[in-house]
């Protein structure tokens, strides 16, 4: 993460023009002293330094836990080597009254001074500010008590769920021909939990209907994760798995991994916003290797899906005719293998990369792609950073 300090918190004008770009944040209108906010790769902190004394360390940041001794230390010590500039010199003439021209003398002692100061890695103490913030939210929320009426609605959801669930579970085992798609969504007040997941998973063993099964925001677990892997090994129907939100860790991701080695249906599988850790996303990229019926992979990280798809274009994938992967951070490295896939595919007729990374080198390489490739019709690369040699 790259952060960038101010000394003054902006307005909240400011705040709303970064957020039109998929930025959040907190900004506190009564908390003055001290606000953190992320957008794309960059967090910005606003820190009212009047309030911090560098000579009585530690020191606590407002609203949040304690700055370790050594690293605020370490930062106060840069911020004194600053040395004082006597800018009282400068002319502020009209042509330039804005920015008027530093003298070369000064930047340069200015220049020297601001490279004495050392790098601060302050990305893991910006992570547990956020941890701390989202749980004592997340307290807030359950501590509140809920009125009456919020009491009767809320176990009306929970009961209108289990009838869902167990007239949904009756079908399922009769085969029932209409029943071809399943969404069963929890949230914070109802969900099925593990021990319906399980059942749920031994029902569509031998169903032969259902195509798509949603299950959003249900608690299932790791157990119900591996409960639905070893349907998947069984099952020879299902196309499309919706698992976001569902607390599914390293052992269930595995095991969902080892369901799509042998599973030859399944096209689609939605595992976002589930802690599924290293281990469990390196083993779902090693099952993509060998599985040639997988379309769309969705996980913590948006680069799978894209890796997917330029497997799929190395396939000649009949059913790949148009490819979308906006805002995902596409960078020049997966945009060159992309287009050495797209060089030989006669499939593919649009493709969108719009909103990514893919700069003058991702350019440069699809260009190159594009003197072989006959069947691309729409190509959609806007808001890449392409310069002068992409674009020539």
């Amino acid at each position: 993460k790259n952060f960038v300090f101010r000394t003054n918190n902006p307005s909240m004008s400011d705040y709303e023009d970064y957020g039109g770009y998929g930025g959040y944040g907190g900004y506190d209108d009564d908390d003055d002293d001290f606000c953190a906010y992320e957008h794309d790769d960059h967090e910005y902190a606003d820190v009212d330094f009047s309030q911090i004394d560098f000579s009585g360390l530690p020191v606590s940041l407002p609203s949040f836990k304690e700055m370790p001794a050594d690293v605020l230390s370490s930062f106060a010590e840069a911020v004194k080597a600053i040395k004082p500039i006597d800018l009282s010199g400068l002319s502020d003439s009209p042509s330039n009254a804005r920015r008027p021209e530093m003298p070369a003398d000064l930047f340069s002692s200015f220049a020297e001074t601001v490279k004495g100061i050392k790098p601060i890695d302050l990305s893991e103490i910006f992570k547990e500010m956020k941890k701390e913030e989202m749980m004592k939210k997340r307290k807030q929320v359950k501590s509140k008590p809920r009125t009456p009426a919020e009491e009767k609605q809320v176990k009306h959801r929970r009961r209108r769920l289990a009838s869902l669930y167990t007239r949904a579970l009756a079908r399922i085992k009769q085969n029932d021909p209409k029943l071809k798609e399943l969404s069963l969504n929890g949230g914070a007040a109802k969900h099925l939990g593990p021990k319906r997941a399980e059942q749920l998973a031994e029902a569509l063993k031998s169903n032969t209907v259902i195509k798509r099964l949603r299950l959003c925001n249900n608690m299932i677990g790791n157990t119900g994760a591996v409960a639905l892997a070893a349907m998947l090994k069984e099952n020879k129907t299902l196309t499309t798995l919706i698992l976001p939100n569902n607390h599914i860790g390293t052992e269930g991701a595995m095991a969902l991994a080892n369901a799509i080695k042998v599973n030859k249906t399944l096209h689609n599988l939605d595992i976002s916003r589930n802690d599924i850790g290293q281990a469990g996303a390196s083993a779902l990229s090693a099952a993509l290797e060998g599985n040639t019926t997988m379309h769309t992979l969705i996980t913590h990280k948006p680069l799978f899906n894209v890796l997917l798809q330029i497997a799929r274009l190395k396939r000649n994938d009949v059913t790949l005719t148009e490819l979308t992967l906006t805002h995902l951070k596409v960078t020049p490295r997966e945009t060159t293998d992309l287009a050495t896939a797209l060089a030989t595919n006669t499939v593919l007729k649009k493709l969108v990369l719009s909103e990514n990374r893919i700069g003058s080198a991702g350019a440069v390489a699809l260009a190159a792609a594009l003197k072989t490739n006959n069947t691309l019709l729409t190509l959609d690369l806007s808001h890449n950073a392409i310069g002068t040699a992409g674009a020539v």
